[in-house]
C-alpha cells in the first residue's frame, strides 16, 4: 500500500508522529512525578514524551490536553520501578507501595479484589493454548450443534418444498379436470346445436 504524494502531503500536514521506548517511558514517569507530583501510567507517559518531542521539533506551543486512558495501578510494577522503588513483591503489596509513594487512592475494585477467592489458577503451555480455548468455548460442541441445526433446517425446507410441489400438482390436476369438464360441456353444447 502506498499513498500518492498529494495524499501523503495532506496527511503529514495534519499529523505528526513520534515514538518512545521503555527507557524513556520510565524517564517520563520519574520526571513528571518529581516535577509535578503526578503519577503517570506507562501509556500516558508515552503520550507525554511524544508530545514533548513534538513541541521541541515544531515549536508549536498550542495548549494541549493529553487524556490519560489507564491507571498507574494497572502497571504498578513498571511505574514503581520508574520511580526507583523496589518491585520485588506480590501485586497487592505493589499496589500498597504505589499508593504510599503516589498518594493516589487505590481503585475500589482493586481493594475488593484482594479479599476475593482465586477463580482461575490453571497454567497452560503456549502450544496447548489453542486447544484450551476451543475447549473452554466449547467450539466443537457448538459446531456440532450448528451443523445439526443446519441439517434440521434443510430437512424442514425440503419438506416444505415437497408439500408445495404436491399442492401445485394437485392444483394443476384440478385445473385439468375442470378444463376437461368445460371442454366436454362445450362439446356437448356444440353437438346439440
Amino acid at each position: 500500500y502506498q499513498l500518492t504524494k498529494a495524499l501523503h502531503k495532506k496527511v503529514t500536514d495534519l499529523f505528526w508522529g513520534g515514538c518512545c521506548d521503555d527507557y524513556f517511558t520510565k524517564v517520563q514517569i520519574w520526571k513528571t512525578f518529581h516535577e509535578f507530583g503526578y503519577t503517570l501510567d506507562t501509556h500516558t507517559a508515552v503520550a507525554v514524551d511524544v508530545y514533548q518531542q513534538y513541541v521541541t521539533e515544531t515549536g508549536d506551543m498550542t495548549k494541549t490536553v493529553i487524556a490519560s486512558t489507564a491507571s498507574p495501578y494497572k502497571f504498578n510494577s513498571a511505574v514503581l520501578s520508574a520511580l526507583g522503588e523496589d518491585t520485588n513483591a506480590d501485586d497487592f503489596t505493589l499496589v500498597d507501595r504505589l499508593c504510599a509513594k503516589s498518594g493516589m487512592e487505590i481503585p475500589r475494585s482493586l481493594v475488593e479484589l484482594k479479599d476475593k477467592a482465586c477463580r482461575f489458577d490453571g497454567v497452560v503451555e503456549k502450544e496447548n493454548m489453542y486447544a484450551l480455548v476451543k475447549d473452554v468455548l466449547r467450539v466443537e460442541e457448538r459446531t456440532a450443534k450448528a451443523e445439526e441445526e443446519k441439517k434440521e433446517k434443510a430437512k424442514v425446507a425440503a419438506q416444505k418444498r415437497a408439500e408445495t410441489l404436491k399442492k401445485m400438482e394437485e392444483a394443476k390436476a384440478k385445473k385439468t379436470i375442470v378444463s376437461e369438464k368445460k371442454s366436454t360441456t362445450a362439446s356437448k353444447k356444440a353437438a346439440k346445436k
